[in-house]
């Protein structure tokens, strides 16, 4: 019985999954940070946890004053900490995007 000559197909690639990565910053904040690493900071920790779906994520990075502000508010505990997670886990209609939420780091405070 004759080899076919003909190669196998490469199996397809999975094409990399779209991730919106949002960075805001207070005005009056004082501390140098890229947003590029905070951008590749959130790529590194979705590659890692092998999460592979189209999705956004917000990061806020606040002063003290607005951390513990938003900690009182929604969490009940009047101080600072050094990062708050809201999670989202909804898909956007507009986007077509799963909303993972929003991740709110006090710069002072984790520097």
């Amino acid at each position: 019985m004759k080899k076919s000559s003909r190669k196998k197909p490469a199996p397809a690639e999975k094409a990399e999954p779209r991730r919106e990565i949002l960075i805001r910053r207070e005005r009056n904040l004082r501390l140098p940070v890229s947003a590029a690493a905070v951008r590749r900071a959130v790529r590194r920790t979705l590659e890692a946890e092998a999460h592979r779906k189209d999705c956004s994520v917000s990061v806020v990075l606040a002063g003290e004053e607005t951390v513990a502000r938003l900690k009182a508010s929604f969490r009940g505990v009047a101080r600072a900490t050094d990062v708050l997670s809201f999670s989202a886990g909804h898909l956007d209609p507009e986007t077509g995007l799963l909303q993972l939420g929003d991740i709110v780091i006090s710069l002072p405070r984790a520097a």
